[in-house]
């Protein structure tokens, strides 16, 4: 009967204050930010980029939707994505994959999460998330940056 009580006690303690009771598949996914739209608002385009402005201007106001198991963006879909979260630094991230520098993408020196899945779409296999929430994916030397697509 103890026990019981114990268990009942848990889980009520879990749902009034949210303290860590989610699954281990939602930890592992970051799942704060899944099942919500994205919006592509902005772009920079990188040294030796193989797209310019008129091919980037294209994708601007596009939305994607990231789930905790799909990515869809521009018509395209992946389902049964797997998500790998691992936090790097920014400046050192862009640094060696893009041989630019923090200044140039008009961003600050912080950590940030890389993401890597297993999907085929251009910009998602590999992407970053930023500590104000906002996403970058990077399509033919263009970094574009998507925000949350609905107010709070």
């Amino acid at each position: 009967m103890k026990l019981r009580y114990s268990v009942l006690s848990i889980l009520i303690a879990c749902l009034l204050f949210n303290i860590g009771c989610s699954s281990a598949k939602e930890e592992k996914q970051g799942s704060s930010l899944m099942n919500i739209p994205w919006k592509l608002t902005d772009y920079i385009i990188l040294p030796n980029a193989t797209w310019g402005k008129s091919d980037a201007n294209k994708l601007i106001f596009k939305e994607a939707t990231i789930s905790e198991n799909s990515i869809s963006f521009n018509n395209q879909n992946c389902k049964e994505v797997i998500f790998k979260r691992s936090p790097v630094s920014l400046g050192k991230y862009l640094s060696q994959k893009y041989h630019i520098s923090i200044d140039a993408m008009k961003l600050k020196e912080q950590a940030v999460t890389q993401i890597t899945t297993n999907c085929h779409l251009n910009g998602f296999s590999n992407y970053l998330q930023l500590a104000d929430r906002r996403i970058i994916i990077f399509i033919n030397g263009v970094a574009f940056f998507l925000v949350p697509a609905i107010n709070y």
